[in-house]
């Protein structure tokens, strides 16, 4: 549950630094970044979700931004 919480917070971070960038190869960096904690938010929720029989319950991102992360 704490890397799925620390995968939604660099999510969150990341969102509001790309608001304010410029520069191309910037942005590039951070939506790598982003792609990166999208896939470990999957990976903590699916394992969550296989030990305890319950879904992760998102804490920092809307449901409806990390149903479109997780696909479910």
């Amino acid at each position: 549950r704490a890397g799925a919480y620390i995968e939604e917070l660099d999510i969150r971070d990341l969102d509001a630094q790309m608001v304010s960038v410029t520069h191309g190869d910037i942005r590039a960096v951070y939506e790598r970044l982003r792609q990166g904690s999208e896939n470990h938010l999957r990976a903590f929720s699916r394992q969550i979700s296989r030990e305890s029989g319950a879904a992760y319950v998102p804490q920092l991102l809307a449901a409806s931004e990390y149903q479109k992360i997780v696909g479910n």
